[in-house]
């Protein structure tokens, strides 16, 4: 049995309702996305699993199927106007499966699945872009609105927001544009300000709070790792600068 967890602000833990309580468009529009994000893990461990990665992308033909079949599965969930109210499957601490609203994060949350559109759109094997920004606004709005205190990790906390940005660009990339591009992005005054504001929060919880995870994946050795990638950088755009200039 799924159930779906109806968060009030009183009750940290919140209320959990069957979704019976659901209509069956929503108990469907739900389930997509839970199946979908299931079949991501699957492909994603198989990818990892291999002893050679390239080889599953060296048929491209392969690879724009399953591109296209993600492609097609978000489409359906994304047609609702509104944002989206669905739920991702998580693992807790026990590796225990539980389902929890939809997140932003890159391990099992939108911003994995923006990465891998924004690939696929680069490399010509989707042309609508529009499903990335309907992505996007949505990461956003999630971000803003459901802030996640106590986790700051670059890969499932609230710095994997920020980290989202600071790979896409990487991504999307044309390749005689390059250096302009690059300068735009590394001194884009929203991604700045973002970037100081989560930084200050950190700051502040760290004067309250000093036993923090020090793990790469969940804590702050992730995170000093992506500011120290931010701040190198910015120095060799520089760099490329005054070389051009020379």
């Amino acid at each position: 049995m799924v159930w779906a967890c109806n968060y009030d602000n009183s009750n940290i833990l919140g209320e959990r309702n069957p979704l019976k309580i659901y209509s069956d468009s929503t108990n469907k529009y739900q389930t997509n996305i839970i199946q979908m994000v299931w079949a991501c893990n699957y492909d994603n461990s198989n990818i990892l699993g291999e002893r050679n990665p390239l080889k599953i992308y060296s048929d491209s033909t392969n690879l724009k199927n399953v591109i296209h079949k993600y492609l097609k599965e978000l489409q359906e969930i994304s047609k609702d106007k509104k944002n989206w109210q669905s739920l991702s499957i998580r693992y807790d601490t026990n590796g225990i499966a539980t389902v929890s609203p939809l997140n932003y994060d890159l391990y099992d949350g939108l911003a994995g699945i923006a990465l891998l559109f924004c690939a696929a759109y680069k490399n010509g094997f989707v042309n609508e872009e529009a499903i990335i920004d309907r992505v996007e606004t949505c990461m956003t709005d999630l971000y803003k609105n459901y802030p996640w205190k106590g986790n700051w990790s670059v890969f499932h906390g609230r710095f994997s927001y920020i980290r989202y940005w600071w790979l896409k660009q990487s991504i999307t990339y044309i390749r005689y544009w390059w250096l302009k591009q690059s300068i735009i992005d590394t001194t884009n005054k929203k991604f700045k300000a973002n970037l100081f504001e989560i930084c200050e929060e950190l700051m502040n919880e760290l004067v309250t709070n000093k036993y923090l995870p020090c793990d790469y994946i969940g804590g702050l050795a992730g995170i000093i790792s992506f500011l120290v990638d931010i701040y190198n950088k910015q120095d060799e755009v520089r760099y490329k600068i005054k070389k051009c200039n020379s």
